[in-house]
């Protein structure tokens, strides 16, 4: 400041003011992230100096580490591999200012595990069997084959289904595949395998007639679920086929 008056010289006055507040916030302090690789969110610094920031987990990463001035934060992060959601704190730090305390939690990684790939169910009408599901979202159920069914069809996070089977007609071993599928994690297949059935024979009749003459016929009906052969004792007989399934 210049003071000045008539016939005597000048003088100057310097006037120095007092620094002012310091100022430091952010826009957001809670923050989720995703949880695939690269994942990111953001937040405002609002400051009028230099200030830092502090992250105490490797799979976060801050973008400045250190500025001034207002400007946007932005946090990266790395693949949650965990099926549970994890949460760190960050801290920004003015000299002068309060600390600020940024929470921010990633989602957990959307996962469905079964714990076997195979399964049986015994040859018995109602044969049952359990497919224990380990998942944090939702999931379908659906057999491939009508004689199994799902119970239940649905759910949500960990389970277990159960599925039932109707009883094996053949002597044959037979096989379903159950799809268990989510949201975002596609398709999860286990294979049901159920016992072989017991072997079934049953002829229409015990005694049939057949007429006099030359290539007089009669027919019995077979019933059966596995391969059969029909022999005659008496050569003036003969039978057709000799062999066959069903």
């Amino acid at each position: 400041v210049t003071v000045s008056g008539e016939g005597v010289p000048s003088q100057l006055i310097t006037v120095t003011q007092a620094a002012g507040d310091t100022i430091l916030t952010v826009s957001e302090t809670n923050l989720n992230i995703g949880y695939a690789e690269g994942s990111k969110v953001w937040t405002g610094v609002t400051s009028n100096t230099s200030w830092t920031v502090e992250s105490d987990q490797p799979w976060l990463t801050p973008s400045p580490a250190s500025s001034e001035g207002n400007k946007n934060l932005i946090f990266t992060a790395n693949e949650n591999p965990d099926r549970f959601s994890r949460t760190t704190t960050v801290k920004v730090m003015a000299l002068g200012a309060e600390t600020k305390t940024i929470t921010i939690t990633q989602a957990a990684k959307q996962v469905i595990t079964l714990m076997t790939a195979t399964i049986y169910v015994s040859k018995e009408e109602g044969s049952t069997a359990e497919i224990d599901i380990d998942a944090n979202v939702g999931w379908r159920a659906v057999s491939e084959q009508d004689w199994l069914t799902c119970s239940p069809d649905s759910g949500t996070y960990d389970g277990t289904v159960i599925v039932t089977a109707t009883a094996n007609p053949g002597v044959n071993k037979r096989s379903s595949v159950v799809s268990i599928s989510g949201v975002g994690v596609g398709i999860k297949r286990i294979t049901v395998i159920q016992r072989e059935g017991d072997p079934v024979l049953v002829v229409s009749a015990d005694s049939v007639f057949v007429e006099k003459e030359e290539g007089s016929t009669a027919m019995v009906n077979i019933t059966s679920n596995t391969n059969w052969n029909a022999v005659t004792d008496q050569s003036w007989l003969k039978i057709n086929p000799v062999t066959n399934m069903g």
